[in-house]
């Protein structure tokens, strides 16, 4: 009996310690992201642990702020700092994108410290995409002290931010105030250290399920898995909606299925195509069919936003207001039913079109604009441009966006266009219009509104005058062909650091540190759409350039 009693109890100690390693196991977190900066070098901008959809995942600067520097002893190593932050009130942050994909509960961790004459006081934001509005992670203000004890951030990260592709997290600038309670100098200096983001799997979203189905071309569809999958995924009577599919081929990843057709479809018209009985490594099915709308249109025309009137120096009236778009292909585009929008209005193109390399004019009033401008413009459909700034979108017949604008007027956009009498203009067409360091006040003389004077240059290129060492550079970078459609060769002058190439989503596509004056990439695997091209020179700011893949 006591033997039994014995035995009993080592049992339940045995069971009782084992409740506790489970326990404690499922309560460890993964790292999703990390920046410890332990190598003082500029490589420490990239993440240094990481799950795989973040192992690119860099930290960066917004707003003007100077050169990044990596040799400032941090919390335990080393950290990365920069100045520049004078006059950076809610317009100078440091950023960084990554994924959640999988992950719930999560948390962030952070150290940051100023000098004496740089930003006390900081907040903490986050958004879900590059449209979107930046959302504070709470109320609370972050103080930072000459200091790796003050400034410390450790918080859960909203469930809305939970098993997400891109999340965009920063830390803003709340006023101009530095620590030592004066005004923040150019010269005040900001580090950051120590950034940890970690979360707990989520076993929900690692059941089997299709993530993604596109059209490759007319004659290929690529289905991708969000693991993977075994020879399930070859057998053709599993893919349906599409009758002509010969063959179901696996990546080396056996997370992608390449599905070639006997015949091609019809360009321009819409399928569907639905995946069921598809397994994974393990053999466990995916729960529930899942269905997937294809598109493929051959020709994404190369149509850019380059000059916005938003905001003449008229007296209670927008007559003067106007948006001009470049064909900046070698090809006329077809512009019926083409779309441009302004926050909630809409535009319908008319049945024009839009010669290579000519500009089209859209105006508040076609009318005054012609007998102001001594030009012919359409006139949209809806009120003046925003002043404060907006997000303008143009989209083709099928409503894929060709181009997008976030124009303000702060956060280091040109001020000489928010009533003072110039246009924004874009004098680089292949350069990233979204950044605003790539526009500038409009520098040719119209006429006199208001006795102020009037600048712009509607249906015509921008006279360089003026424009800054930084958008001197695109001189030295050039794409080609572009629009790409299987590869992409870009040429390079200059002493270059890094090249990386960026989705719409913020997401990287491409990444090299090399320095070779042509770059060739294969682009045969990516999604059609537009893409960024950011190209870091040594000493300089980066130069930006636009991608389309037809």
């Amino acid at each position: 009996m006591r033997n039994n009693t014995l035995l009993l109890r080592r049992l339940c100690c045995i069971l009782f310690f084992l409740f506790i390693c489970l326990q404690s196991k499922s309560q460890n977190k993964d790292t999703l992201v990390q920046w410890t900066f332990s190598t003082g070098t500029e490589m420490d901008s990239l993440s240094d642990n990481a799950i795989p959809e973040n192992k690119t995942s860099f930290i960066k600067t917004c707003g003007g702020t100077n050169e990044l520097s990596y040799t400032v002893n941090g919390y335990t190593t080393k950290s990365v700092g920069c100045s520049g932050w004078n006059n950076g009130a809610t317009s100078k942050y440091w950023y960084v994108i990554f994924s959640t994909k999988a992950y719930h509960q999560l948390h962030l961790k952070s150290r940051q410290r100023s000098s004496n004459t740089g930003p006390k006081n900081i907040i903490i934001q986050y958004k879900t995409s590059l449209l979107n509005n930046w959302v504070n992670l709470s109320n609370d203000t972050i103080h930072t002290a000459a200091n790796w004890t003050s400034g410390i951030v450790d918080m859960a990260l909203p469930t809305c931010l939970n098993n997400l592709d891109s999340i965009y997290l920063r830390w803003v600038l709340a006023n101009n105030e530095a620590v030592n309670g004066s005004e923040i100098s150019s010269v005040g200096t900001s580090n950051m250290d120590d950034i940890f983001i970690t979360g707990q799997t989520d076993s929900e979203t690692l059941k089997l399920k299709a993530v993604k189905a596109y059209l490759k071309n007319l004659s290929e569809i690529n289905v991708i898995f969000n693991k993977a999958v075994n020879q399930t995924a070859e057998v053709i009577t599993n893919y349906t909606g599409i009758n002509n599919i010969s063959v179901a081929g696996l990546s080396e990843t056996k997370d992608t299925i390449t599905l070639s057709l006997s015949s091609p479809l019809e360009d321009g018209i819409s399928y569907t195509l639905t995946i069921s009985n598809i397994q994974d490594t393990n053999g466990v099915m995916m729960e529930t069919a899942q269905s997937f709308s294809l598109y493929y249109s051959g020709y994404l025309a190369p149509l850019v936003i380059t000059e916005i009137m938003y905001n003449p120096p008229e007296s209670g009236t927008d007559s003067l207001e106007f948006i001009e778009i470049l064909n900046n292909g070698s090809t006329s585009v077809a512009l019926k039913n083409y779309t441009f929008t302004d926050g909630n209005d809409t535009y319908t193109f008319l049945n024009d079109t839009i010669l290579a390399y000519q500009y089209y004019l859209i105006a508040y009033d076609s009318i005054k604009f012609s007998h102001f401008y001594k030009k012919l413009a359409r006139q949209w459909n809806f009120g003046g441009l925003s002043n404060s700034g907006n997000t303008l979108i143009l989209r083709n017949a099928s409503a894929v966006v060709l181009d997008s604008v976030v124009y303000s007027s702060s956060n280091a956009w040109p001020t000489n266009a928010n009533g003072f009498g110039a246009s924004l203009t874009l004098c680089n067409p292949s350069s990233d219009n979204s950044l605003n360091v790539n526009w500038s006040n409009a520098t040719e003389f119209i006429d006199s509104v208001n006795h102020t004077a009037l600048f712009a240059n509607p249906g015509s290129g921008c006279i360089t005058t003026g424009i800054n060492k930084e958008k001197e550079q695109d001189l030295f970078v050039s794409c080609y062909p572009n629009p790409a459609t299987d590869y992409i060769n870009i040429k390079i002058k200059g002493k270059h650091t890094a090249l990386i190439v960026y989705d719409m989503q913020g997401k990287i596509q491409h990444k090299e540190n090399q320095s070779s004056e042509t770059i060739s990439i294969n682009t045969q695997l990516w999604t059609r759409g537009i893409y960024l091209l950011h190209i870091y020179f040594e000493g300089t700011k980066l130069v930006s350039k636009k991608i389309i893949l037809q």
